[in-house]
C-alpha cells in the first residue's frame, strides 16, 4: 500500500523515526492525512488531528437553514414512501378511481424483472394466466428483461384486478 501526504501536511507533522521517500507526482489524487485507514491518528498534522466536527466551521445561518431543508427533505421522502406503498393497495385504487371523472379510466398492471424467474417460466405464466399468444408473451418477457418492467394488462380497475388475481396465484406476483 502507498499512502501519501501533501507538502503542507508533511511539513506540519512529525516524521521522526519514519522511513520517508519523496516522489513528485502529477496533479491529482488526494492527501491521506486525517484518514485513519492510512495513518495512525498520532501522525496526523495539527489541521487533521484530533476529533473535529466539520460542522463547527460553518456559520450558524447555514446550519439553521440546512436543518430546515433536511427536515423538509425527510418529510417529503417519508410521505413519498407512504404514497408509493399505498399505490400497491387495491383499496386505495378504488377510492382514487371514484375521484377520476369520465369513463376513460385506465389502470396498468406491471410486471417487474427479477433474478428469480427464468425467461421461459415468465412466458409460460403470461400465456396461461393472461390468455395471450406466445409471440406477445415473449415480447412482454423480453421488455421486462431489457427495461426492468412491462405493462402486461391495461384496462379498468376491475379488469386489472381480475388479471392481477389470476397472476397472483402464481409466484410471479
Amino acid at each position: 500500500e502507498t499512502c501519501v501526504l501533501c507538502t503542507a501536511c508533511f511539513r506540519a507533522s512529525s516524521h521522526e523515526g519514519h522511513d520517508v521517500s519523496f516522489y513528485h507526482s502529477a496533479p491529482g489524487g488526494c492527501c491521506d492525512c486525517g484518514d485513519p485507514d492510512a495513518w495512525a491518528s498520532d501522525g496526523f498534522c495539527p489541521r487533521h488531528g484530533g476529533e473535529c466536527d466539520p460542522l463547527t466551521s460553518l456559520p450558524d445561518s447555514i446550519l439553521d437553514n440546512g436543518r430546515l431543508v433536511m427536515r423538509e427533505v425527510v418529510q417529503f421522502l417519508a410521505s413519498s414512501g407512504t404514497a408509493v406503498a399505498r399505490s400497491f393497495e387495491f383499496e386505495q385504487l378504488e377510492s382514487f378511481s371514484k375521484e377520476v371523472e369520465g369513463d376513460k379510466q385506465s389502470f396498468y398492471l406491471l410486471l417487474h424483472n427479477d433474478d428469480v424467474h427464468d425467461f421461459d417460466e415468465v412466458v409460460e405464466t403470461l400465456m396461461a394466466h393472461l390468455q395471450c399468444d406466445a409471440v406477445l408473451a415473449h415480447r412482454m418477457a423480453s421488455t421486462a428483461h431489457d427495461s426492468g418492467r412491462v405493462v402486461v394488462h391495461t384496462g379498468t380497475l376491475e379488469t386489472v384486478r381480475s388479471a392481477w388475481g389470476r397472476l397472483k396465484t402464481t409466484d410471479l406476483f
